[in-house]
């Protein structure tokens, strides 16, 4: 949870100060703190299930750890002068000493394998989050260790980490940048990043008779080869959509009643019949082509779907 007074950025904040969040970007950060962009994220139903089962992921990792954890269950935020952090619990150690605890949950296998590598690494900007909370500790002192509880589709696995120094002095030194550009109003440029649209959109809607002349801006003329590849990229798209759906026609006349077609070249063509139903939008049915190419140099195959659903 950010601070709600917006003076210090949270540990879940704290990766966009070195662009490594999935969520946040520098320039989105810095409206934030200025009170111009709201930090709320779109729900889920994973963050709704994570909320839920946080709780017991926490009852879970007390008891195989065999240590005491007290969940934050009033949301505190403890902040020092530029970092905070809403623990999701603290943990105590006999010869450690407090810490915190950070559950996460991981719903698949494919997130497992991709943003953790299956165990081997926890992902940056979660170690970035975790850091702030061990330098940022109870307020004056920092505290020396933490954990990582993960529940993983049934399945629990433990990160234990400890306060590293440097990163944390590197974390206050960005994140008093940081809140001086926001005081003396330098604001990051964009990315142009993906999740920066809607904020984009909100903060700069598009007005009309709004001439931005860039013609003789040597710096420009990127911005202009940009222009040309996304129109061509359209043109190329129209094309190629155009004939694959031509080349699903003509292949689905071939088919007739058939869900088989054996051609020469190790071309298999497999026919199925989909169905939309009303409640997700407007039903629909349709037949998929799907066709796969044999690779006669080591026996595997190439699947290269064309059928998809009629907008």
């Amino acid at each position: 949870m950010p601070d709600p007074e917006r003076k210090t950025i949270s540990s879940t904040q704290a990766a966009a100060l070195y662009n490594a969040s999935p969520y946040m970007t520098p320039w989105m950060l810095y409206h934030y703190l200025r009170g111009t962009l709201n930090d709320a994220v779109e729900p889920n139903d994973r963050m709704y299930w994570g909320l839920k089962m946080q709780p017991l992921v926490l009852e879970r990792a007390a008891a195989d750890l065999k240590l005491e954890i007290t969940p934050n269950v009033d949301n505190s935020y403890i902040h020092d002068d530029v970092l905070g952090y809403t623990a999701d619990a603290k943990i105590w150690h006999p010869e450690k000493g407090p810490g915190i605890v950070e559950g996460k949950c991981v719903f698949d296998y494919g997130t497992w394998m991709r943003d953790w590598d299956g165990g081997k690494r926890v992902p940056r900007h979660y170690e970035l989050q975790h850091q702030v909370q061990l330098a940022v500790g109870d307020g004056p002192s920092a505290y020396a260790w933490g954990m990582f509880a993960v529940w993983v589709c049934g399945d629990m696995h433990y990160f234990e980490r400890e306060h590293n120094p440097m990163v944390a002095r590197d974390l206050h030194d960005q994140a008093v940048k940081m809140l001086a550009r926001v005081h003396n109003g330098d604001e990051p440029d964009p990315f142009g990043s993906a999740i920066e649209l809607p904020a984009l959109e909100k903060l700069l809607p598009v007005k009309k008779d709004n001439v931005l002349d860039l013609r003789d801006d040597e710096a420009s003329k990127k911005y202009a080869e940009l222009g040309k590849m996304l129109q061509q990229f359209r043109k190329d798209s129209n094309f190629y959509s155009k004939a694959a759906e031509d080349a699903r026609n003509k292949l689905r006349v071939l088919a007739r009643d058939h869900d088989t077609v054996l051609l020469p070249y190790g071309v298999t063509l497999n026919l199925a019949t989909r169905t939309l139903k009303e409640h997700v939008r407007k039903a629909s049915t349709w037949t998929a082509v799907e066709v796969k190419i044999a690779d006669t140099e080591n026996a595997q195959a190439e699947d290269l779907p064309l059928g998809a659903p009629p907008v």
